[in-house]
Order: C-alpha cells, then sequence, then structure tokens
C-alpha cells in the first residue's frame, strides 16, 4: 500500500513534519500491525526518494536546501519515474 499525502495544512496540529511522520507511523503499526517507511520533502517525487532511503521502517526528511547535495550522491535513476532511457537524453543533452 502506498499513501502520498500533501500535510502542509496539517502542521498546526503535528508542528513539525517529524512529529506528523512520528505519529503516523505510531498509528499504522498500533492498528494495522505493519512497519512503514515515511518519506518527507517538498514534491512527491522527492518524498518518494526520501521514503526508500530508509526502508522499510524509517523515516526520512529532505529539507529544500538539502535536496541537490543528497540528490548528487545518486544516479538520476534513483528517481520514481527516471528510466534509463531519460537518463541517455540527459547524458546526450
Amino acid at each position: 500500500m502506498k499513501l502520498l499525502k500533501d500535510l502542509t495544512n496539517c502542521l498546526n496540529i503535528y508542528q513539525t513534519p517529524m512529529n506528523a511522520a512520528l505519529i503516523l507511523k505510531d498509528r499504522i503499526f498500533k492498528y494495522e500491525n505493519l512497519p512503514c517507511f515515511i518519506g518527507i520533502s517538498t514534491s512527491k517525487a522527492l518524498a518518494k526518494f526520501a521514503a526508500k532511503m530508509h526502508k522499510p521502517n524509517g523515516i526520512t526528511i529532505i529539507d529544500p536546501g538539502r535536496s541537490k547535495d543528497i540528490l548528487n550522491n545518486y544516479p538520476v535513476t534513483a528517481l520514481c519515474g527516471v528510466s534509463t532511457g531519460i537518463k541517455k537524453f540527459f547524458k546526450n543533452s
């Protein structure tokens, strides 16, 4: 199961993105008895990438100011939806 949710309007409830992630993670385990991994960032693509960084049971937050430094350490194909064909296109342009 996958869930992508914009929590911008929920910060007044949870105070911080990490707190929201911890509460969500706790409830998923409590009610469904399932581990989960959570990624938080400024876009869906970065959030999905962040989630994969600490599978199967971690939380990763990529702050806007750190995204470029983090992504520089990975091939472009590590991003969701980027195939080897797109990688070749970028390499040739």
